[in-house]
Parts: C-alpha cells; sequence; structure tokens
C-alpha cells in the first residue's frame, strides 16, 4: 500500500520521472534505459589482487573534456599504477553534454578511453541524466567494444569476490538507473535482501543527500530508501553534485559518499559566493572542487578516502564490524 501511495504523491508533484515517461507512450522510459536487456550484455567477475581485501576508486561528473577532467584523469592513472585497483566506478556524466548518439560514437574515444582505456582495470558505467539525453543504449553497446568499459546493462550488480571462485563474498555491489527515480528503489527493492555477512554498496548516479546546487532527492525517494532500502544498505555512492561529500542521517545506517567532481566542479560557484541547496542530513565533510573517492574493503572494515584532484587526502573515516 505504501508503495503505490509514493507513487502517487510523486507523480502529483511532478516527480518520478520514469513513472511520467511510461505514461507518455514509453519513448522517454525507453530513452533513459527504463527497459533492462533481459540478460546482462556479459558477466562480471571481480577477483581481488589481494585475496581478502579489495581496492576501487569512485568518481563522477568527468565528461568535460577538459584540463579539470585530464587532471583527476591523470590521478586515477597514477594511482591504479602505485597501488593497483581492482575496478574503477564512474557514477554517471561520462559524455556530457547529451551522451552518446551510438557505440560508434566518436566522444567515447575521446571522454573515455583516451584518458581511462589504458588503466588495465574493470571500468563500471553508470547511466547520468546527461548520458541519457538521446539514448542510454550506447552505454550499454560500449561494453562490446571497449577492454576496460564495463555496463552490461542499465542496472546491474556483482559480488566480490564471486560465490563461484571458492572464496567468502567480502562485499556486493548494485549499480542503479537513477534516472528512473522511485521506480528504480522499487526494482531495487526485489533484489536488496538484509545479508549482514557482506558490506552492501549501492551506487547511483543521483545523490540522496548532497548539500550542493542538486541538493537531495526529492522526498518519496527518500521515504521509500530509508523504508526498504536504508536498512540492508552500508553505503550509498553518487555523483550529480559536482563536490565531494561524506554525509550521514542520524539513527540510520547508511553513509553517503557524494564524488561528483571527476571532471565538474564547483570551484566558480563557490568563487561568486553562491548559495548551495541545504541537504536533511548532516554533512561532515565537503570539498566544492575536483577530486575522486578511494575505498579500502577488507570484510571487517571499511575505509573511505577523499582524494583531491592531484591524490592528496582530504578527508577519510572507517567503519567496522
Amino acid at each position: 500500500m505504501l508503495t503505490v501511495v509514493l507513487v502517487l504523491l510523486a507523480l502529483a508533484a511532478g516527480f518520478g520521472l520514469g513513472a511520467r515517461a511510461a505514461l507518455q507512450g514509453g519513448k522517454k522510459l525507453h530513452r533513459k534505459g527504463g527497459y533492462p536487456l533481459l540478460r546482462d550484455l556479459m558477466p562480471i567477475r571481480v577477483e581481488p589482487r589481494t585475496p581478502g581485501r579489495l581496492r576501487f576508486l569512485a568518481l563522477g561528473d568527468v565528461g568535460t573534456g577538459d584540463a579539470d577532467q585530464a587532471r583527476v584523469a591523470a590521478t586515477v592513472r597514477r594511482l591504479c599504477e602505485e597501488q593497483p585497483q581492482d575496478f574503477v566506478v564512474f557514477l554517471g556524466d561520462t559524455f556530457y553534454e547529451a551522451g552518446l548518439s551510438g557505440p560508434d560514437d566518436p566522444l567515447f574515444e575521446r571522454l573515455f578511453e583516451s584518458q581511462y582505456g589504458q588503466l588495465g582495470v574493470p571500468c563500471f558505467g553508470i547511466a547520468g541524466n546527461h548520458d541519457v539525453k538521446r539514448d542510454a543504449l550506447p552505454l550499454v553497446l560500449c561494453t562490446l567494444r571497449s577492454r576496460t568499459w564495463r555496463m552490461p546493462n542499465f542496472h546491474y550488480g556483482f559480488t566480490v569476490p564471486p560465490s563461484a571462485a571458492g572464496s567468502t563474498p567480502i562485499a556486493r555491489f548494485f549499480l542503479l538507473n537513477t534516472n528512473l527515480n522511485l521506480l528504480e528503489l522499487i526494482r531495487l527493492r526485489r533484489e536488496l535482501q538484509p545479508d549482514a555477512r557482506l558490506w552492501t554498496f549501492v551506487m547511483g548516479h543521483h545523490s540522496l543527500y548532497a548539500n550542493g546546487a542538486e541538493g537531495d532527492w526529492d522526498w518519496p525517494g527518500r521515504r521509500y530508501w530509508h523504508r526498504h532500502l536504508g536498512p540492508c544498505t552500508d553505503f550509498y555512492v553518487s555523483g550529480h553534485n559536482h563536490q565531494l561529500e561524506h554525509l550521514r542521517v542520524t539513527g540510520l545506517a547508511t553513509d553517503y559518499v557524494v564524488s561528483g567532481a571527476g571532471g565538474s566542479h564547483y570551484r566558480a560557484h563557490v568563487a561568486r559566493g553562491a548559495r548551495f541547496k541545504r541537504s536533511r542530513a548532516e554533512s561532515l565533510f565537503v570539498y566544492r572542487d575536483n577530486g575522486l573517492a578511494a575505498f579500502d574493503v577488507t570484510a571487517g572494515r571499511v575505509r573511505v578516502s577523499y582524494l583531491d584532484a592531484d591524490g592528496r587526502q582530504l578527508h577519510a573515516f572507517e567503519r567496522t564490524r
């Protein structure tokens, strides 16, 4: 009953982008990746380079094609060389301003391959709002033409290490298509069951909470999250707000990690004295210039480090169990 009420509220208030698209005949829903492939384009299998330990980087809003993107990308390449990562997650808006026209769009070479194509680790993609302005499907199809880009579906997940590997999994990942708003959270609820043995990471482009220009997710989405998904989730990792931020909501278990400054940033906004939207969550750290987030995961501990554009640590926190 609650689900029905929230969907109706979202429609009435002008939210629920995916639901509105469906009412408009499905064209917009299709463009936004609303109809996932029946099967992932290829299986996801990540074997940690160090047994029992997982390292990965997460950054969003990289696709500016300017000196800021190049600077952060150089840092990503260096980090992957100095302390080998197991994978990198791109949290959406990898291809400004309107996504890809097709899997052979030269923009893919210019904004992704030339910067990150030689990392030597899987680079998992998420659809941002700019990425789907034309069509989300090329993001998936580019998985077939790249040695590193991996986005086998619009919504997908995996565990590390894989259960089939014979090792005990330490973390599970759910990568969302948040362009569908509340509909995507309803879909996730069918997959996300409590499992205290694993660290749970949910990743999407849009921030649930952020003190940025875009601010928090809408009320129906936040309410649904806290009732059904937050209790099963240790970390929600997002971009969209062009900054680095760490937030928590009193009494709830999830840490909210915003890493949307891999190319875009709020540096000019700060210089002009811009006022940002105030989040309903408590902000423990915020940095409104370029950078990224680094994760170090074992069965008993997760350390999250926020790094500036040159890789210097700005803030870090740990969770243990």
